[in-house]
């Protein structure tokens, strides 16, 4: 066998796996609506776990249920995005952590994406 095709096999057999796995996303928005669109935009590649409260969410990720990735609104009434993912951070800091916001230029973003790590900040409509 060819050294490039072994690396083909091998990531043949990566993605294999990874679309086995079948990623649980965590996302967390107070607009229910948000959710229901990953949802539908997940098209059966990826599971969309959901919660309307940031606590709640915590305790999900606190009693041992596994996520991939998680996504958070910024502006949520009870607990902001940012603070939300500093404290999933502090839980389990490997975890890809994503913002979405109406806002793309914000002073605080700049600083919480170097120290808890996000991965990503997304435009929302």
């Amino acid at each position: 066998m060819f050294q490039g095709q072994r690396r083909f096999n091998n990531a043949a057999n990566l993605m294999f796996n990874l679309l086995k796995a079948k990623p649980n996303v965590l996302v967390v928005d107070d607009d229910v609506s948000v959710a229901a669109a990953f949802k539908r935009q997940a098209y059966g590649l990826f599971t969309v776990t959901s919660f309307t409260h940031p606590h709640e969410a915590l305790t999900a990720i606190c009693a041992g249920q596994k996520f991939s990735a998680v996504l958070s609104d910024w502006k949520m009434p009870l607990m902001d995005g940012l603070s939300f993912l500093t404290r999933v951070s502090s839980i389990q800091p490997a975890l890809p952590l994503f913002l979405f916001t109406g806002v793309l230029d914000h002073p605080e973003f700049r600083r919480h994406i170097k120290e808890i790590r996000i991965r990503g900040i997304f435009l929302s409509p």
